[in-house]
Order: structure tokens, then sequence, then C-alpha cells
């Protein structure tokens, strides 16, 4: 098959094809996440654009894989969010968020059934609790009475400023501790489900129910929100999230993502992490990446590189890159001959030269 002017076996670019549809799928699986509330998962129920808000407006965003991170930011210059850990921290790991709070860090924790929030508020000294059941409202919401909007926002509070509403997707409410500040609560019209049924019974309250609360640890101060839905980027453009979103990473001289607890890193994505993260890792890196060069400039490389290149090589018809020599007009004819010996000698002669003068022609167009 020719194109282009230049022969192509059908079966090699298929070959190339394949090999570069399955590289194109694992660079991105290595770079891309499914895990929901992760950083690197673009999808409707992963927090990639939240990420993407704090890159363009903090300093630095940090993606930490070990609570080891915390320790490395200013504590009073940091934001960090904690979203739905599918895992406990334990007692070693959640001194040191409290250490990083005491020291004038802010920590979000928003999580909204899990089993490992209310622990983990226990552990960093905060007496606000999630309360575990579903929150529904049948007059202010988004769609459907189980994604309620609160809309009651404590304006005068920085990280409630210019924020209308919020917009939860099945989440619950909070019961605040005695020292904690309710940033924003439920309409008057919303009740908790207690019973699962998807109607209010008479036996459940109508009544404005907290969402977002935040106390004070130390120097530094704990965040509350009963709904970590509210940070998916599906969620962002749901009224008022975005800016409610917006306050916490507008300002602080580095964001932190605390992915310690969840299964939201992609390999190729931990891989880059290190290297940033290591200079050991990167110098390393980078030597390799020297010697290798050189030594395909060398050309020592070849014993790796020829089976390949003899594999996946598309027949151009020079014979220095295939290895075969390309037959004479006497061999074309005599070839000819034995499969039709009935055709005019004659004329196949004349087709044989024809196609030869062509071959050599393309080869020397090739070298210049």
């Amino acid at each position: 098959m020719r194109v282009l002017g230049t022969d192509v076996d059908l079966p090699r670019a298929l070959l190339v094809g394949l090999a570069s549809l399955v590289a194109l799928t694992l660079v991105l699986a290595g770079l891309f996440s499914t895990a929901a509330f992760g950083a690197y998962n673009p999808n409707w129920d992963g927090t990639s654009d939240l990420r993407a808000l704090a890159d363009d407006r903090a300093g630095d965003t940090v993606i930490a894989r070990d609570v080891g991170a915390y320790g490395d930011t200013e504590p009073d210059e940091t934001v960090a969010f904690v979203l739905s850990p599918t895992e406990a921290y334990t007692a070693n790991e959640t001194n040191r968020l409290r250490t990083f709070a005491d020291r004038g860090g802010t920590l979000v924790v928003a999580g909204d059934f899990g089993s490992h929030e209310n622990p983990l508020l226990a552990g960093l000294g905060v007496e606000t609790r999630l309360n575990g059941t579903l929150v529904r409202d049948e007059r202010f919401y988004y769609r459907s009475p189980a994604l309620p909007t609160a809309t009651n926002v404590s304006a005068n509070h920085t990280l409630a400023s210019g924020v209308e509403q919020v917009t939860l997707n099945y989440g619950t409410v909070l019961e605040p501790g005695p020292n904690a500040t309710v940033l924003v609560g439920t309409s008057a019209f919303a009740y908790l489900d207690t019973n699962a049924s998807g109607e209010l019974e008479d036996n459940e309250t109508v009544a404005s129910y907290p969402v977002v609360a935040v106390e004070a640890v130390g120097e530094g101060r704990v965040v509350v929100v009963s709904d970590p839905s509210v940070f998916l980027n599906a969620m962002l453009e749901r009224p008022g999230n975005r800016a409610f979103a917006t306050n916490f990473v507008d300002g602080p001289s580095t964001v932190l993502f605390d992915l310690s607890h969840t299964t939201g890193v992609p390999p190729l994505a931990a891989a880059v992490l290190i290297l940033r993260e290591s200079p050991l890792a990167l110098a390393a890196t980078g030597s390799v990446a020297v010697v290798g060069l050189a030594l395909w400039g060398r050309g020592r490389t070849a014993w790796v590189t020829a089976p390949v290149r003899r594999r996946l090589a598309v027949d151009r018809g020079d014979d220095r890159d295939t290895g075969t020599e390309a037959l004479d007009t006497e061999e074309v004819v005599d070839a000819v001959k034995r499969q039709h010996p009935d055709w005019d000698p004659d004329r196949v002669e004349r087709v044989a030269q024809e196609i030869n003068r062509r071959r050599q022609n393309e080869r020397i167009d090739e070298r210049t």
C-alpha cells in the first residue's frame, strides 16, 4: 500500500497504530485518577477543578501523599483540605495535623457519612461532629430536595464573604461544638430524613441546620463541612459553591491537598511528585537520561533498537534500510514468466525496467 508516495506495510502500520493507542492509554491512566474526590480525577466526582483553582489563586499547590508534608509548610500561610478520607488516621498522624493547626494552619475537614471524619475531629481537639443523617429541603433546593441550597450564610466571616448560598449533594448536617462558629446553615425548611423515606414525616423537624462551622485550634482553625461534594468538579458550578471554594484558596501562599488516606494519586503523577520532592531522585533521573542520550549518539544502543526498528520498519525500497537487495530486471521478468507464461515477454520486460527505474529514482530522492 502506498501513502503519500511511500510504500507502507499495512500489518506493520496497524501494529504501530495499536502500540501507539496502548501507549496513550497507559499514559492517560498514569496521569489521571478515577478515585472519588481525587485531585487528579477530571470526571464529575473528582476535584481536579478545585486543584486548578488553587493553582491559579494560591502561590503553591502541594499534593501530600503522607502527613509528613504538613511539616514542610508554613502553617500560618497554608490551607489544607481533607476530603472524605477512606482510611483512618493514626494517633501519630492526627498529631501531625493538630500541630499544623496549633501553629496557625487552616484545616478543612469535609465528610458526610464516612466513619473516619469524627474520630479525626476528636483527635484534633474539635468538638463539632458530623450528624450522619441525610438532610433534605422541600422548598430551597437544586433540582431535587436531596440537593438543598443552604441559604443561611454568615456574611461577616471572611470564609463566607460574597457567598449567598452553598449547594449540597446528598449531604448531612453538623452538630457544632460550644465554641464553634456556624458559617453556613440550611434554610428554615430543611429536615433530617431519619428513616430514609424521601419524605417529610411527622416525627421529623423542619428547621435550619448548620452545614459549615469553624473552631479555633491553637493559633489556627479547623473548618468542618458536612458535605465534601461541595468541592467536586460537577458541584463547583452549582449555586454558590465556586465562590465558597474560592474563599479558601484565594490568599494563602500554599494550598495542600491531603491524599495520604485516599487512593487518588495515579502512578505517573506520583513519579512526578517524587521528582519534585527529592533533588536526589531528580539528579539520578537526569543522569540516566544524559547517559542514555550519550549512548544513543555513539550508537551503543543499536543492539536494543535494531530489532525493534527491523520489526516496525516501513518498507521504502531502500536496500540499506531493509537489509534485502532489489531484484534486477531479468529476475523480475523470470518471476513474472513463471507466474504468467502466457503474457507477452517484451511487454513484461518493459514494465520491469520501468518499475526498477522508478525505485531507483525514489532512492535517489530520499538520499538527497
